[in-house]
C-alpha cells in the first residue's frame, strides 16, 4: 500500500524532470487547453505549459493527504485506504498522459479519449470500496443520509463507472472525432442515472437519515 502512496509522487516528480530537460528548446507559445474535439482552443507561454500542470498536480497531492483528517467521517478513511490511494494514482496517471500530449509525445486528439476511458474504468475498480464520507464518491443528498443508498449506489457506481469507461475507449478506436462527446455523453448520463437510483433507494430505506435543519421547528 505505501508503494501505491508514493506512486503519485514519482509521476509528479517525473513531469517536473521533463519540464526541466525541456525548458530550453520547448517554444516560446504552447497549448494549455483544448475543447472537446481534442484541439487546443488556447494558448500560454513556456511556464504555463511546461509548471502549470505539475505546480497543480503538487498542490492538489499536497490536499489530499489532509483531506481524511477534515471529514467528519474520518473514521471510515481507514476502511479505504485502498481506495483513496487507487483513484490518486488513476488520476495523476491520466494528468500525466495528458502532459505528454501535451508536449508533442502523444496526438492530443486520439489520446485524450482513451485517458478518459481509462481513469473511470480506475475509478469503477474502486468504487465499490468507498465507504460513506464528505469528499470522495458519489454524494448526493440521499447517499449521504442513507448508508444503504451510499452503498448499492456505489456498487452500482463501479459497474456504470466501468462501462462508461470502456465505451469511451471503443469509441476512441472507432470514431476518433467523436469519443470525447461519447465519453461526456456517457459521464452524464451515468451520474443522472446514479443519482435516480440514490433516491429511489433513499426512500425505501427506513434508516434513512433527514438533513439537519429541514424539519419544522
Amino acid at each position: 500500500m505505501k508503494g501505491i502512496s508514493v506512486l503519485p509522487w514519482l509521476l509528479v516528480a517525473g513531469m517536473w524532470g521533463a519540464a526541466a530537460w525541456l525548458w530550453r528548446s520547448a517554444p516560446e507559445s504552447m497549448p494549455v487547453h483544448w475543447n472537446l474535439a481534442g484541439e487546443p482552443d488556447r494558448w500560454g507561454g513556456r511556464a504555463e505549459g511546461l509548471l502549470g500542470l505539475p505546480a497543480i498536480l503538487t498542490v492538489l497531492l499536497v490536499g489530499f493527504q489532509g483531506i481524511p483528517r477534515l471529514d467528519p467521517g474520518r473514521n471510515n478513511w481507514a476502511q479505504m485506504r485502498g481506495a483513496w490511494s487507487g483513484f490518486q494514482v488513476a488520476f495523476v496517471l491520466f494528468m500525466a498522459g495528458v502532459y505528454a500530449a501535451a508536449l508533442g509525445a502523444f496526438p492530443m486528439p486520439e489520446t485524450l479519449p482513451w485517458l478518459l476511458g481509462g481513469l473511470f474504468v480506475a475509478l469503477g475498480a474502486v468504487m465499490g470500496k468507498i465507504r460513506p464520507n464528505f469528499f470522495f464518491g458519489i454524494r448526493t443528498p440521499w447517499t449521504l443520509t442513507s448508508k444503504r443508498a451510499w452503498t448499492r449506489t456505489h456498487r452500482l457506481g463501479g459497474f456504470v463507472f466501468i462501462a462508461v469507461g470502456l465505451v469511451g475507449i471503443v469509441a476512441g478506436l472507432l470514431v476518433p472525432p467523436a469519443a470525447l462527446i461519447v465519453d461526456v455523453g456517457g459521464i452524464l448520463l451515468g451520474s443522472a442515472a446514479l443519482a435516480v437510483y440514490s433516491w429511489r433507494v433513499w426512500l425505501a430505506d427506513p434508516d434513512r437519515i433527514e438533513p439537519a435543519g429541514t424539519r419544522p421547528e
